[in-house]
């Protein structure tokens, strides 16, 4: 079959990798299209590998990442991209995904020189560009977003939302019933944590020094006698409750 200028192009597109040069092809165009999914799908594979393996390199592959899948948001049939993708990036929640996607809809607005710079960012999937070529590419992405991490990137995008300051709200002061029910409730909990500790001391009564055995039983007879007291103290109080 004879191929006309369009499907040439787009074909040469493809098998060069430059799958974002034109665009997505035109639906009428099913075996090129067909082909340009499949190709972009196969690029966004590679671009995610990058992201994962380079520390460095993470917002501007980020970025990439979510170039393809904005292609082929706008490529795949209606209804079918969320499927298609569960299915090709089955490591990849899709709220990751979406977050890529939106980034790179909103990261050009937000920093023109990374919109200028896109065309060279293509040459990333390509394995006849030197990789000197390619670090200098990377620190242009870096210049043109002020070396800000993907976080930061996506809090300025709005794609994520930005952490707000704390805010400063003046103590309420506090009546006598309230402090004493919180030193009740601070009390409670306590006791439950000293009652769990000693439910597992068991395990290294072996192991303590002789010394440190010294000083739990001293510790142990100390609040022993404290208990006690305050026991008798409690149990005067409602007496003297009863009787009044």
């Amino acid at each position: 079959m004879i191929q006309t200028n369009i499907e040439a192009t787009r074909r040469a597109c493809i098998e060069d990798g430059d799958l974002l040069a034109d665009g997505p092809p035109r639906r009428s165009e099913a075996p090129v299209q067909n082909g340009f999914i499949d190709g972009l799908f196969e690029q966004g594979k590679r671009w995610l590998v990058n992201y994962r393996s380079s520390a460095q390199g993470m917002a501007v592959y980020g970025y990439m990442v979510g170039l393809v899948l904005k292609a082929l948001k706008e490529a795949l049939p209606h209804g079918k991209y969320e499927a298609a993708v569960k299915i090709q990036f089955p490591d990849v929640s899709l709220s990751a995904l979406q977050r890529f996607r939106q980034l790179a809809d909103r990261l050009p607005a937000k920093y023109p020189t990374v919109g200028d710079l896109t065309p060279k960012l293509l040459k990333l999937a390509s394995e006849d560009v030197p990789d000197g070529e390619k670090l200098v590419i990377v620190e242009a992405f870096k210049e043109a977003t002020d070396s800000k991490c993907l976080t930061e990137l996506c809090r300025d995008t709005d794609v994520i939302r930005k952490t707000k300051p704390p805010e400063h709200h003046p103590r309420k002061p506090v009546g006598a019933a309230e402090k004493l029910l919180s030193d009740e409730k601070a009390a409670e909990a306590s006791c439950a944590d000293l009652l769990l500790s000693l439910d597992v001391m068991h395990q290294w009564v072996p192991f303590i020094s002789d010394a440190q055995r010294e000083q739990l039983l001293d510790a142990f007879v100390d609040r022993s006698n404290l208990l006690r007291a305050a026991k008798r103290a409690a149990s005067a109080r409602h007496k003297a409750k009863a009787k009044g």
